[in-house]
C-alpha cells in the first residue's frame, strides 16, 4: 500500500466521524431534560441533585450556547444539594516559579534555606553525639561478679612409717590418725561454707546498683560493697536539645501506631517515653486521650492540667479534660468544662454529645436533691 492510499483512507475516516458527530444527539437530548428546567426559579427550587448534575454538564459542553450566570446558579445549588459531587471539583494546575509573585518566591526561597540549615545543625549535632564518648570523672565499679579464689587448708603430708621402723610402729595410733583426718576433713567443708557465703553477699551487694529514670536526667544508686553510704551520680540522658527532640518524635509516632492498632498500654508506655526525653503539647496530650481508654481518669486529669498550663486555648486537653471530669463523676465541673468548648467549637459533635449527656445528668441530680420527702400520719 502507497503513501498516497494511506493518506486518502485517512481523510475519508475523518470525514465519517465528521459526518456521524454532525447526526448524533446532544446532551441535552440524551438526558432528556426538558428546556423550561433551564430557568433561574427552577432551579432555585430544584432538589433533584442528579438532574442538576446533567444540567451542569450541558451547560459545560456549550452545545446548547454559553450561559456563565445560568451555570453558576446551578453549581451553587448543586453545592447545597450534594457538596461531594465530582462536578464541583476543579483541577488546579500546579504552579511554577514563573507563576509566582517575587515576594511569594522570596519568603518559600527564605523557608527552604532556614529548613536547609537546621537540618544541617540536627544532623552535624547527631553525628557529633555518635562520635564522641561520654567522659565521666567517677570511678564506678563494676558490675561484674569477681569471685576471690576460695583457699582450702590441705593437710600437711606425713612421713611415711618405714615398714622395719618398729620402734614407731608401737608409738602409732590408728583411732587417732583417723579421728586427724576427720577433723581435717570438717575444717575443710566450714571454709567452703565461708567462702560460698562471701561469694552470695558480693552478688547481692552487686544487685543494689539500682537505675532511675527521670524526666531530665537518669541516676545511678550505687551502694559501696564495703558498707559504706550510698552515692549517687547523675548524668544527663541527652547531651544536646535535637537529640531530645529526636528521641521524643520517635516514641511519639510509636505510640500513635499502638494506640491505632488499640495496644493502649504500649501506646502508654511510649507516650510517656516521649515526654521524658521532651515534654510537648502533643504528647501530653496523646497520653491523656490514652489514659481515658483504660480508664485512668485521675491520670487523665493530670496530663490534661499540663497542656492546659502551656497552652489555655488547647480544645483537646479542654474535651478531654471535661471527659476525665465525668469518669471521676464530678459532672457539675465537666458540663461547665464541655460548654466552654462548644463555645469555641460550636460543630463538635463529640462535645456536643457530651454536653446533652452531662446536662441530662446534672438536672436529675438536682431533682433528686430538691425532692422532698412526704410525712404521712399512720392511723
Amino acid at each position: 500500500m502507497s503513501t498516497i492510499e494511506d493518506l486518502q483512507n485517512i481523510e475519508e475516516y475523518q470525514q465519517n466521524v465528521y459526518i456521524n458527530h454532525a447526526r448524533g444527539e446532544s446532551l441535552m437530548e440524551k438526558y432528556g431534560i426538558p428546556i423550561q428546567h433551564y430557568e433561574f426559579d427552577y432551579v432555585a427550587k430544584a432538589k433533584d441533585a442528579e438532574e442538576l448534575e446533567k444540567m451542569t454538564l450541558v451547560l459545560r459542553s456549550g452545545q446548547e450556547g454559553y450561559f456563565p450566570d445560568l451555570l453558576r446558579a446551578i453549581e451553587d445549588k448543586l453545592q447545597r444539594l450534594k457538596p461531594e459531587s465530582k462536578l464541583l471539583k476543579y483541577s488546579t494546575p500546579v504552579l511554577r516559579k514563573q507563576d509566582l509573585l517575587q515576594n511569594d518566591r522570596n519568603e518559600i526561597n527564605q523557608d527552604l534555606r532556614q529548613w536547609v540549615t537546621d537540618m544541617s545543625k540536627n544532623s552535624r549535632e547527631l553525628d557529633k553525639r555518635k562520635t564522641n564518648k561520654i567522659q565521666c570523672d567517677v570511678k564506678i565499679r563494676q558490675t561484674e561478679l569477681q569471685h576471690k579464689p576460695v583457699t582450702v587448708t590441705t593437710p600437711k603430708s606425713t612421713t611415711r612409717i618405714a615398714s622395719t621402723d618398729f620402734q614407731a610402729w608401737d608409738r602409732y595410733d590408728p583411732d587417732a590418725e583417723l579421728l586427724k583426718q576427720e577433723l581435717e576433713e570438717e575444717k575443710m567443708k566450714i571454709e567452703a561454707k565461708k567462702a560460698e557465703k562471701a561469694s552470695e553477699k558480693l552478688r547481692k551487694e552487686a544487685e543494689q546498683f539500682v537505675y532511675a529514670g527521670t524526666s531530665s536526667q537518669s541516676c545511678f544508686v550505687m551502694a559501696g560493697l564495703d558498707r559504706k553510704p550510698k552515692k549517687s551520680v547523675s548524668f544527663n540522658q541527652h547531651s544536646t536539645e535535637t537529640e531530645a527532640a529526636y528521641l521524643s518524635d520517635r516514641e511519639l509516632e510509636k505510640g500513635r501506631e499502638f494506640y491505632v492498632a488499640g495496644d493502649y498500654e504500649l501506646a502508654l508506655k511510649c507516650f510517656t517515653q516521649s515526654i521524658l526525653s521532651k515534654p510537648q503539647v502533643i504528647n501530653i496530650n496523646n497520653r491523656a486521650l490514652t489514659h481515658l481508654k483504660l480508664g485512668h481518669f485521675k491520670e487523665a486529669l493530670e496530663d490534661t492540667n499540663k497542656v492546659l498550663a502551656l497552652d489555655e486555648g488547647n480544645l483537646k486537653a479542654n474535651l478531654r479534660k471535661a471527659q476525665a471530669l465525668e469518669g471521676l463523676k464530678e459532672y457539675e465541673n465537666a458540663l461547665i468544662q464541655v460548654e466552654r468548648v462548644i463555645k469555641t467549637d460550636p460543630d463538635n459533635d463529640i462535645a456536643q454529645e457530651l454536653a446533652s449527656k452531662l446536662r441530662k445528668v446534672c438536672k436529675n441530680t438536682f431533682q433528686s436533691k430538691n425532692t422532698k420527702m412526704r410525712v404521712f400520719d399512720v392511723i
